[in-house]
């Protein structure tokens, strides 16, 4: 499990193989790494957070990541065959 900041990541369309081009999605890139959100948290839920994605990285052999935005903490997992559709950016616009 790693803990980002934000300014850490790149947003990016991604593509799962498995589906056509009008099921792009808003993903994350880092390190080489794709990765989708499962889910998200406030501040005061981060004990929660820490939980959930310490019981996530128990029962499953992806990665696991906690990213710390202004309002949110998002939980994401690493997809495998994910592919990027629209270049890296530094905002998720």
């Amino acid at each position: 499990m790693l803990v980002l900041n934000d300014k850490e990541v790149k947003y990016c369309r991604l593509l799962n193989p498995d589906a056509d081009l009008t099921n792009s999605y808003l993903g994350i890139s880092y390190q080489g790494f794709l990765l989708t959100s499962i889910g998200s948290f406030t501040y005061q839920q981060y004990k929660l957070a820490l939980e959930i994605c310490n019981q996530c990285l128990l029962e499953s052999e992806q990665m696991f990541f906690l990213i710390k935005s202004k309002n949110k903490i998002s939980l994401c997992c690493e997809v495998p065959g994910l592919s990027i559709i629209k270049e890296p950016t530094e905002s998720p616009d």
